[in-house]
């Protein structure tokens, strides 16, 4: 996380939207909290670049970064392979 003072909030926006074209990232919606922590821990363990955001659907998302292609694919494959995906917290009674 960085934090800028107020008046220079406009111009950090357009460098991180700037070094965004640089950066690809595969994205993935969560389906909860649990998905979220077993995803995180996971690519914590991995040593891989990862963020979690929520979405504008109120969801969260968790995004795998990469510097080029070949590191998409790789990652790609890694999510679909790998990760701990379809862990779910139990169902409230």
């Amino acid at each position: 996380m960085v934090c800028v003072a107020g008046r220079h909030a406009a111009e950090f926006d357009a460098a991180v939207r700037e070094a965004d074209k640089y950066f690809h990232e595969i994205a993935d919606l969560l389906k909860d909290e649990c998905e979220e922590r077993a995803l995180v821990e996971w690519a914590t363990r991995e040593k891989l670049r990862f963020d979690v955001r929520g979405t504008t659907s109120g969801k969260r998302m968790f995004l795998l970064r990469s510097f080029n292609a070949d590191e998409v694919a790789s990652n790609r494959q890694r999510l679909t392979r790998d990760a701990p995906k379809g862990m779910t917290c139990p169902a409230k009674s």
